[in-house]
């Protein structure tokens, strides 16, 4: 089957390397997605692979010309046959991409990722997230990770208690190396109701230490190398990177109370 080849431009470079990681994650082989975010590495690209088609700032409508199928990404309302809306959802953007380029949609299920979050250390978050993380063993492979500062290791639930050193998401999150990711990972993890947890951060200055690409990074390794259908991630304290690695995922799970302080989180995070 012959790939069709996409170059994104876009010179606001979060969303563009986030809109070209998000692509990659839904696997269609039909499609081969390439990333630009400056003039000359898009100039670039197009003199080294015969691109079938390109995705650009509309800012920079009007600025190239003889452009493979071109379609521009609009910051409103699509009012155009060659325009898509950045006002939506990843997923919705690729449907579009898919729609304009004549692809069909790949079959196969998609990795998902889903984050549990609540600011209050509490067992119940917890509790909700291994169910959570149960219930998504029907999907395939699984792996739970905390980024909570305290984490609850499920008490007399084990049989028995994981060995408990830096090699947990310390060691995955701070070596460079991923040559033998997926042997350092099984160094890492220890099995839970059928599905794989990973240990927590040694020491809570990790969490203050690690950074956004990190984690992002450590995401796409467990599913691109690992394997993992579903990942599931606990977060409670509110750091630089919380709100990066929510947008990471497809769904957000808040379990709620009938107070009003839950009531003034919600509220929060819908903005």
């Amino acid at each position: 089957m012959k790939q069709v080849k996409i170059l994104i431009y876009s010179e606001n470079k979060t969303y563009g390397e986030r809109l070209f990681w998000l692509f990659h994650r839904q696997k269609n082989q039909a499609l081969e997605f390439y990333l630009a975010t400056s003039r000359e590495g898009f100039m670039k690209t197009l003199e080294k692979t015969k691109m079938d088609g390109v995705l650009l700032d509309y800012d920079l409508k009007g600025e190239f010309t003889d452009l493979p199928r071109c379609f521009w990404l609009v910051p409103g309302e699509a009012r155009a046959p060659d325009e898509i809306s950045m006002c939506q959802k990843g997923t919705e953007v690729f449907r579009e991409v898919l729609n304009r380029y004549e692809v069909p949609e790949h079959s196969e299920e998609m990795p998902q990722i889903i984050c549990v979050f609540s600011p209050e250390g509490m067992r119940d978050k917890t509790e909700f997230a291994l169910g959570l993380a149960a219930d998504s063993l029907e999907r395939g492979r699984v792996v739970y990770l905390s980024l909570a500062g305290f984490p609850v290791l499920f008490g007399d639930e084990l049989e028995k208690l994981p060995q408990l050193t830096e090699e947990g998401l310390t060691h995955l999150v701070f070596d460079l190396s991923e040559k033998n990711f997926e042997e350092n990972l099984e160094r890492c993890i220890f099995s839970y109701e059928g599905f794989d947890v990973v240990m927590p951060f040694w020491h809570y200055k990790d969490l203050l230490d690690v950074e956004f690409a990190d984690l992002e990074r450590l995401i796409t390794l467990l599913i691109q190398k690992a394997g993992y259908h579903t990942i599931i991630i606990e977060m409670e304290q509110l750091f630089e990177y919380t709100f990066q690695v929510m947008e990471l995922a497809d769904q957000i799970m808040i379990p709620m109370t009938d107070s009003v302080f839950d009531q003034i989180r919600l509220n929060v995070l819908r903005g």
